[in-house]
């Protein structure tokens, strides 16, 4: 289950902390989560996280070496002049879907404008609760059900964001469209400069993870990327619509 105060504890530590073994107590936290609630984005630094959907063909065939697919969320759509005429552009949706996109516009510095697909929040039939700070559906006794959560809170005077989702409603959705959802990490964590490491970093890569780490007193990070699968099927939802 999503803890706010857990999360807040690990982004920004103590002096007493073990920072050697933090960066894995992150990526265990985002694992151990996402049972019931996905972590989609997070600005904190030191738990900075941000996902998209990929192809599930895509992913059986790349993932995790030939995995190449833009995980930024600055990504978007725009127009612009090439030198000689104008051009549209947008994010390459052929092996999957951003669902998170970050805009920023010039002469606005108080905070990044995070925005979440369209088509993602139709399909899934969910609309915006202001007293919530959460993206809803209606369930079958009309009754409001909170899907997609946004957190908002300062970080040593910087406004920072965290959004989670539902984890039975986004493996609805990948389940129906045939997608894998892909985190992209970055856990570093040291008191002052950024450290000197004595060893190269660990590379592991399995069918779920790819991950980089290193560690040693006083200091670790990890990063890479991890896949979340849905439980079900649409072949069960179906089934279930059926009956």
């Amino acid at each position: 289950m999503f803890d706010l105060k857990e999360l807040q504890s690990l982004a920004c530590p103590d002096s007493n902390a073990n920072y050697q073994a933090l960066a894995n107590d992150c990526f265990d936290y985002l694992c151990r989560t996402a049972g019931t609630d996905v972590i989609l984005y997070s600005s904190l630094w030191g738990f900075w996280t941000c996902s998209r959907l990929a192809k599930k063909t895509y992913i059986d065939r790349n993932f995790p070496r030939d995995f190449s697919l833009d995980m930024e969320p600055d990504n978007g759509w725009g127009i612009e002049f090439d030198g000689n005429t104008y051009v549209t552009f947008g994010p390459d949706e052929k092996n999957g879907e951003q669902i998170i996109f970050r805009r920023c516009f010039r002469g606005i510095e108080d905070h990044d404008r995070l925005e979440l697909s369209q088509k993602f929040l139709h399909s899934l039939e969910l609309f915006w609760v202001e007293n919530r700070k959460a993206f809803c559906c209606l369930d079958g006794n009309a009754d409001i059900t909170q899907v997609i959560s946004r957190y908002d809170f300062p970080v040593d005077g910087k406004p920072e964001t965290v959004i989670t989702i539902d984890r039975e409603y986004l493996d609805r959705y990948m389940a129906l469209t045939g997608t894998v959802l892909v985190t992209k990490f970055a856990f570093e964590k040291y008191i002052g400069l950024y450290p000197v490491w004595q060893t190269k970093p660990n590379i592991v890569y399995t069918k779920d993870y790819s991950v980089s780490s290193n560690s040693q007193p006083g200091a670790s990070e990890l990063n890479g990327l991890v896949l979340f699968r849905s439980a079900t099927t649409k072949a069960k939802l179906v089934s279930q619509k059926k009956s």
